[in-house]
């Protein structure tokens, strides 16, 4: 299905809240009714819709029925999956969007590009650009390691920079 074709279908059945992101059912479609709001949050976190058996991210759908074209990918600013407000939302590539992410659940570190180095018993600042890594130094301090990384990644990745401050 075109962009266009897509569009025009969101057009006939959904109804946008630009002020907060919302998407209702213009009408009553099968077992959604007219009004009630549309899609169900996925296991990944991501509101989701379905039209004529298949899932769209509520977020695409809400870009496209904004900007009126589906960009590769559809970036959270605020990393928020359920904040699809029409200002949260940006045109990103793969990259771009893999560079707004979060620090991983299972990193010694509450910091973005920081963890802890046993061996040394320094925090170590790392950030990863185009795939490679560079390390940007060993510190006594967490926050001056994250600190580090705030500010090689401004440098790298500018506005889709993900910042620990």
């Amino acid at each position: 299905m075109t962009d266009k074709e897509l569009l025009a279908m969101c057009n006939d059945r959904l109804i946008l809240n630009k002020d907060t992101g919302d998407l209702t059912w213009s009408r009553s479609f099968g077992r959604a009714k007219g009004g009630s709001v549309a899609g169900s949050v996925s296991f990944y976190g991501y509101l989701t819709v379905r039209m004529d058996r298949k899932l769209y991210q509520a977020s695409r759908l809400v870009f496209l029925i904004v900007h009126g074209y589906l960009p590769p990918e559809v970036d959270h600013m605020d990393n928020n999956p359920l904040n699809n407000k029409p200002s949260n939302l940006r045109a990103a590539t793969r990259s771009e969007n893999m560079r707004n992410t979060r620090s991983s659940k299972n990193s010694t570190s509450k910091y973005l590009g920081v963890h802890f180095d046993k061996a040394l018993g320094r925090w170590r600042s790392r950030i990863y650009i185009n795939g490679k890594g560079v390390h940007l130094g060993c510190f006594h301090d967490e926050v001056d390691a994250a600190k580090s990384y705030d500010s090689a990644a401004v440098d790298a990745f500018g506005e889709f920079a993900n910042l620990n401050f």
